[in-house]
């Protein structure tokens, strides 16, 4: 015969606090996290594009080419940026009580504001048109990504034991 015995588990006032935490909190939390893992994966995603970019292109691509190296260029910057925003979406998932796929979401589109603003002060953008497209993209990107993040993150429901 097998005994079990309950599992007898002390919540400590850190778990409390995080649980009574409201909504608005964990966006700008997630959206924080976001930003902060971002930045270093950018800064490789950068130089992997260049790389990529002359490795295919050349170092001088032809202007019928030049959409191409802008592709090549910017795909590991937003790729990067998913996977940021993923692992802030999954934050929320795992340690927001109350909070919603929506609320990842909001941070995700949070984080794509942040980055462009601060890109629009360092005078990143020619065209008010290209930082309208940049937040956009971002913003599209790190919401699905976000949002993704939040649904896995989830704890999953305890298995039900057969009887």
């Amino acid at each position: 015969m097998v005994r079990r015995l309950p599992v007898i588990q002390n919540r400590s006032s850190e778990d409390d606090e995080a649980s009574a935490r409201p909504r608005s909190h964990w966006i700008a939390i997630a959206a924080g996290l976001a930003f902060t893992i971002w930045l270093p994966l950018v800064v490789v995603a950068t130089w992997l594009g260049g790389v990529v970019s002359a490795t295919y292109l050349g170092a001088e691509p032809e202007p019928a080419r030049a959409g191409t190296a802008l592709l090549l260029l910017a795909l590991p910057i937003v790729v990067s940026f998913a996977l940021a925003c993923l692992a802030a979406g999954a934050l929320v998932g795992r340690f927001g009580v109350r909070t919603t796929r929506r609320d990842a979401a909001l941070a995700g589109a949070l984080t794509a504001l942040l980055a462009s603003g601060l890109a629009a002060l360092g005078d990143a953008f020619d065209q008010p048109t290209t930082a309208l497209a940049v937040v956009a993209l971002l913003a599209a990107v790190g919401a699905g990504a976000a949002a993704l993040g939040a649904r896995l993150g989830r704890p999953r429901a305890p298995a039900r034991p057969s009887s």
